[in-house]
């Protein structure tokens, strides 16, 4: 699963005691704050894809899980009266732009490293950066890095939630802030005061629960790491036997076990009542925390489009770069990258449907 890694000692070092940032002008405010003194608040390289971990959950985020349904299947409203149809306007959704526009102010105050990942990884937990869009590999990874530094106080964190849901919301920064909060607690499975907001037209109920939902999302990339097994292999059952050892609860102590905690199989399984749990690293702890109510973000490939569509943009992991980019003629506004995006969709459209056998 992919979040943000944070260096809570970093940023006490600089800012003093703060809260992780719960919501995009949150993370906005301590960005600057930063940056101010002269410091990075996110590290990333163009050299890796990991920035759309923050664009794409935003993303889902504004948009629901709904849509991004819709989004695989082509479907986008025709009118008013709710009607979708299969269309190339799913580009068009505000959730998209609302994404990218929150990933252009983020970046104007991000330590851009050419390197590939192992190196900004290492870079991060040892020299500067507040934070770092990861996955839970991150710790397994740079384990080396952790030992040479034994006071780093290395978390693993949701991705914020985007201030743009608060407005759609009709609720404040503020508010949104505090729906957050008990978003947390309702997520990890405790009860929780309903906290004192005054939305704008919908409810508060109605309110709190698109907000419960929005910081469930949780992007993945397990879907791009499979195994499979021969149907026509004559010991087939042996590999069936496996699954069925690894989806029980032995297999997936086993397996959470031989990876440090941090990675563990949707099964159901509490790792946190094995006894060799309390000694794990709090990277761990921390992702099994977000895994417990994670709603999974990934490519839909078993919907209509999902095998045509691109993940999130038509320029890939350029993206980011054309966002970051000074250069005039390479540099590209969020606008504009959607506006990209609809010209794309709209000119691979028949080509599309006729692959998904949808013409």
């Amino acid at each position: 699963m992919n979040g943000i890694v944070y260096n809570a000692t970093y940023t006490k070092n600089i800012l003093g005691p703060v809260q992780f940032p719960r919501t995009t002008d949150e993370l906005f405010d301590m960005a600057k704050k930063l940056t101010d003194k002269g410091y990075p608040c996110l590290v990333t390289s163009p050299n890796v894809t990991y920035f759309n971990i923050l664009y794409t959950t935003w993303w889902a985020q504004y948009e629901g899980m709904e849509q991004i349904v819709n989004f695989y299947s082509g479907l986008a409203p025709a009118g008013t009266n709710g009607e979708m149809v299969l269309s190339p306007e799913i580009a068009l959704q505000q959730g998209r732009l609302e994404a990218l526009e929150a990933a252009e102010q983020i970046l104007s105050r991000t330590d851009v490293l050419l390197y590939d990942w192992p190196d900004v990884q290492e870079y991060f937990v040892g020299i500067e950066g507040a934070m770092y869009p990861c996955g839970d590999w991150f710790y397994p990874e740079t384990k080396e890095a952790f030992s040479l530094y034994p006071g780093m106080d290395i978390q693993f964190r949701r991705v914020p939630v985007i201030s743009a849901l608060g407005e759609k919301l009709g609720i404040t920064d503020v508010e949104l802030s505090l729906a957050v909060d008990y978003a947390d607690q309702i997520l990890a499975g405790k009860t929780a005061k309903k906290p004192s907001i005054s939305p704008a037209s919908l409810t508060v109920d109605e309110v709190l629960d698109a907000v419960v939902k929005a910081r469930s999302v949780t992007q993945t990339v397990s879907y791009s790491h499979t195994v499979a097994a021969n149907a026509w292999s004559s010991r087939l059952e042996h590999a069936k036997n496996f699954l069925r050892l690894m989806a029980s609860d032995r297999g997936q102590e086993v397996f959470s076990r031989a990876l440090d905690g941090t990675a563990t199989l949707p099964y159901g399984f509490d790792i946190s009542k094995i006894d060799w749990y309390a000694s794990t690293h709090s990277f761990a702890k921390d992702r099994f925390e977000i895994a417990r109510g994670a709603n999974y973000l990934f490519p839909r490939f078993d919907l209509p489009l999902g095998k045509f569509l691109p993940e999130f943009s038509c320029l890939g992991a350029q993206a980011t770069y054309a966002l970051l980019i000074d250069n005039p003629i390479d540099h590209m506004t969020a606008q504009q990258i959607i506006q990209n995006d609809y010209k794309c969709f709209y000119y691979k459209w028949s080509e599309w449907l006729s692959s998904a056998g949808l013409s």
